[in-house]
């Protein structure tokens, strides 16, 4: 199936790319946000009743990747350096992908670093895979060309 202009492409085709690392699939990715804050501004003379609005801070989320569990130990051993003291921030880049894995935007999340790692839970009973998450602390998302 071939992509027309202006459908919209699929959430499912991404790749993503850490800094020392490489390139990794991931199962999913959530939490590319951001957000401003609105200040509320009203000066001592202002004979209205309202408030203006202004931009005030804006803060990126943390962001969430998901991959099978394959034993590869990298994102466990970067997530270990923050927990040692050893803290190093690296950019990510989150490629969206056409139909023949060509990149067609990019998103690059800035001086990124692990917050927290967790393998999902073990049952005994259960069929699923196993699940690595590893959650990043963004200070910005750019889009790349």
């Amino acid at each position: 199936m071939t992509h027309r202009e202006g459908d919209p492409f699929g959430n499912f085709n991404f790749l993503v790319e850490i800094d020392g690392i490489g390139q990794m699939a991931c199962h999913s990715i959530t939490g590319l946000n951001s957000e401003t804050e609105v200040m509320l501004h009203r000066s001592g003379n202002d004979r209205v009743s309202s408030v203006r609005k202004l931009p005030g801070l804006t803060k990126y989320g943390n962001v969430t990747l998901k991959r099978g569990y394959t034993g590869a130990r990298e994102l466990y051993d970067w997530r270990k350096q923050v927990i040692d003291g050893m803290f190093e921030r690296r950019s990510v880049v989150v490629s969206i992908l056409n139909e023949k894995r060509e990149p067609i935007a990019r998103y690059l999340l800035k001086a990124s670093w692990p917050c927290r790692w967790e393998v999902s839970t073990f049952d005994g009973k259960g069929n699923e895979v196993l699940i690595e998450e590893i959650v990043l602390a963004v200070e910005a998302i750019d889009w790349q060309e």
